[in-house]
Order: C-alpha cells, then structure tokens, then sequence
C-alpha cells in the first residue's frame, strides 16, 4: 500500500513506490532541473535528527522507493523532505518537512 495525502505518505514496509515530483517557481511555470542541478528525497526519524533513514535521488522527476528502503524499518512516523540544489549553488527545498509513516505489514 502506498499513497500521498497532503504531501504525507504512508507507505506497507518493504513496498515498492514510484511517485512524481514537479517542481513549479513562484509564477507556476514548471522548472526541468539540469544535469547539473540535484534534487534528493531524504527521509529521517525527525527534523532534529542529523541521522539519516534513507535518501533517494529524484531522477526525471520521478522518485522510486524500493523494499530494502524501508523493510528493516520500525513501523510509525518518520519525516521526509525533497531538496533541489542548482548548478549555481541555490538551495530550495521544495516540499517541507511532512509526515512519512511505516505501516506494518502482516506478510514479510
């Protein structure tokens, strides 16, 4: 099971997910990240946490979770982010901290 609600995810531990990201300015017009431009999902036990759960790179807009990311995962409430970083060094994170849950699961 997996599913967005809000910008919070919940997700079965040890699913797979693919999901997309678009990234829009101010003025919404939609902006395509370069080559050189990085844009990470990162997901941690809280934002005071420096310890990170896992990150993944968004590669063509489209952020993909693996099982492993998540299958030795405690079930409950992590939090995730998605930050761009641009060539020149500009730093935006995109989506702000929000909820990422670990659902249980009954078959392992």
């Amino acid at each position: 099971m997996f599913e967005i609600y809000r910008n919070d995810i919940s997700i079965t531990r040890g699913d797979s997910a693919i999901f997309e990201i678009t990234i829009t300015d101010k003025d919404k017009n939609i902006y395509t990240p370069t080559s050189d431009d990085t844009v990470t999902f990162t997901v941690k036990e809280n934002t005071r946490s420096n310890a990170i759960v896992f990150q993944k790179p968004v590669v063509n807009g489209k952020i993909v979770i693996d099982p492993k990311d998540t299958e030795d995962l405690r079930y409950g409430k992590y939090v995730y982010d998605v930050q761009l970083v641009t060539a020149d060094g500009w730093v935006d994170t995109i989506i702000t901290p929000h909820l990422f849950n670990v659902l249980g699961e009954v078959t392992f």
